[in-house]
């Protein structure tokens, strides 16, 4: 007879019990396992690699371009441009990704010649923007020239051998 043969013999009610308590059990050390893991290595510095570091989007966001566009006026006023509206796009869920999302200095250079050619040549818009990298956000343009005459020079910035974004 097997160890067991108590669950055969018992009525349903009590198999039930023994079947939430094993789901409880399960869930208990499955949580506590998602949980002290990632606290255990971040938190008290533990060095066993049975459990996990924490980390949540860690390169999702590496490239990401922060751009704030200003319409600068002679007289030394300027005007924040909403690129969405001036594009043409009411709702900007409705617009291309790359004008939502802007990736890399080549894709801030898209979107500003795509500005440039709506509002015309001879105006002058200013750029201020930043890139996500892994070290944090850094400064692509701080919006002291006009980004319509003046080529964008910056290069993208190019991942390094570890796999960070300079």
């Amino acid at each position: 007879m097997s160890n067991f043969t108590f669950l055969m013999e018992a009525n349903a009610s009590e198999r039930n019990i023994w079947l939430y308590r094993g789901r409880l059990f399960s869930f208990s050390i499955i949580f506590a396992f998602m949980v002290f893991g990632p606290f255990y290595r971040q938190v008290l510095g533990g060095k066993n690699d049975l459990f996990r570091r924490w980390s949540m989007f860690e390169r999702g966001g590496l490239g990401v371009v922060e751009a704030i566009f200003r319409l600068h006026f002679s007289s030394g006023n300027e005007f924040e441009l909403d690129r969405f509206k001036i594009l043409g796009y009411e709702n900007p869920y409705k617009a291309p990704i790359n004008v939502r999302r802007i990736k890399g200095k080549s894709g801030l250079n898209e979107v500003v010649q795509k500005i440039c050619a709506t509002l015309g040549s001879d105006v002058d818009v200013r750029v201020t923007s930043r890139i996500a990298t892994r070290k944090g956000w850094r400064q692509l343009d701080r919006g002291t020239k006009n980004a319509c005459r003046e080529s964008m020079r910056m290069e993208d910035p190019k991942e390094d051998e570890e796999g960070d974004l300079d």
